[in-house]
């Protein structure tokens, strides 16, 4: 999506796809502000970066005396310290930021620096289609989407030797995966596909906006291995059918079932058919031998999306999805009725503000009075950590 919004990739590139992407990105005060300020940075922002960084060293004993020499120091000497540090001690500091706890880099990712990305969040580039790089795209999501991060969570998931992986709850795993993937949909898939074909519309461009739901789901299945329940049509299992190679399988062992290597091969033949038709025309249409189910540009009405899936789920077909931002919030609700309020406040700031997509969404007000007793008594900061 970066590329999309970037002024200096105009030209560049012809086609894009973005499979589960998001449009998150940061302003230079969200990068290098700390947590705590007036106008308060990412919990990994810069500065919260150098405050572990300063503890690690010795420098400072605690966050208030690191606070203070970064305040004091001027920004000569403070690249000194920096320049003089090995890549790994950097790398160290951010895993030790007391905000990080899933064990995964969390640094600003893409920065609103006025150069490489303008000032304004994507979605508000999205609205015009000279501010952005209008090429054909296809935008798409896996319907278990989050289960590829999920089973790697503590708190979800045992893995018994670092092998065998056993769900704590299975009701809750199960909800959660929904809920937290229906909103990688909704803000990866639905939203700028929408945003995309409104601009374009404007201007009586072609559509050529398409996109795609990857739901096969027909992995290693028994009393030792219930990947197809653990990990599912999780984020990441698409790549490899759209290059045709199974060895790698997100380096979980035994993730394929050895019966299931037909309806594979088949939808993988598929996809790279409609893949490959794309690259060179900028429609995946009807793939390039011209003989596969007819895959429709979005549209805001009828069928819009393509349904990816082996002939035992029904095959490749187009199917009406909508899932806009309200429905997002009303589904968290729906699906999150058997917890507790602070629950049910968690899972709207992880899907609005503390999760690799865009928080461009998030609604403080509605926040706050989130049925059933609203959220006011749960400070936002409380979640960081979700992230």
């Amino acid at each position: 999506m970066a590329m999309i919004a970037s002024p200096l990739a105009e030209g560049l590139f012809h086609k894009a796809i973005i499979q589960s992407g998001s449009m998150r990105t940061e302003s230079i005060a969200r990068a290098e502000n700390f947590s705590d300020d007036t106008v308060d940075g990412y919990f990994s922002s810069s500065n919260e970066l150098i405050t572990q960084l300063f503890k690690d060293l010795g420098i400072a004993s605690n966050r208030r005396e690191a606070k203070r020499d970064i305040q004091s120091i001027d920004d000569e000497n403070l690249a000194g310290i920096l320049r003089n540090q090995e890549a790994s001690q950097i790398v160290l500091a951010d895993l030790h930021n007391p905000f990080v706890t899933s064990g995964v880099h969390q640094i600003p990712q893409l920065i609103r620096d006025e150069i490489i990305l303008p000032s304004e969040s994507i979605p508000t580039l999205l609205a015009y289609p000279t501010n952005y790089n209008n090429v054909p795209i296809i935008l798409g999501s896996n319907r278990d989407n989050a289960k590829s991060q999920m089973a790697f969570e503590k708190e979800n998931v045992y893995w018994y030797a670092n092998i065998f992986p056993r769900i704590r709850d299975r009701t809750k795993y199960s909800l959660n995966a929904i809920i937290r993937s229906a909103q990688t949909h909704a803000l990866a898939v639905e939203k700028p596909a929408e945003l995309f074909t409104k601009s374009r519309l404007d201007v009586d461009a072609p559509m050529n906006v398409f996109t795609y739901r990857f739901d096969w789901d027909e992995l290693q299945s028994n009393s030792v291995w219930n990947l197809a329940e653990v990990i599912g049509a999780g984020q990441g299992v698409e790549i490899e059918f759209v290059f045709g190679e199974f060895i790698s399988g997100l380096s979980i062992p035994n993730l394929y079932d050895p019966l299931s290597k037909y309806s594979r091969d088949v939808l993988s033949k598929l996809m790279m058919n409609y893949w490959g038709n794309f690259a060179y025309s900028g429609s995946p249409n009807e793939g390039r031998n011209m003989n596969q189910p007819h895959w429709k540009a979005w549209s805001p009405d009828g069928d819009n999306t393509m349904l990816l899936d082996s002939e035992d789920g029904g095959g490749a077909r187009m199917y009406e999805r909508r899932l806009k931002i309200e429905d997002l919030k009303s589904r968290i609700l729906l699906f999150s009725k058997e917890l507790d309020q602070y629950q049910r406040c968690q899972q709207y700031a992880r899907a609005f503000l503390f999760s690799f997509q865009s928080s461009d969404f998030w609604d403080e007000e509605y926040y706050d009075r989130i049925p059933f007793q609203g959220c006011k008594m749960y400070k936002k900061q409380l979640f960081k950590n979700l992230f």
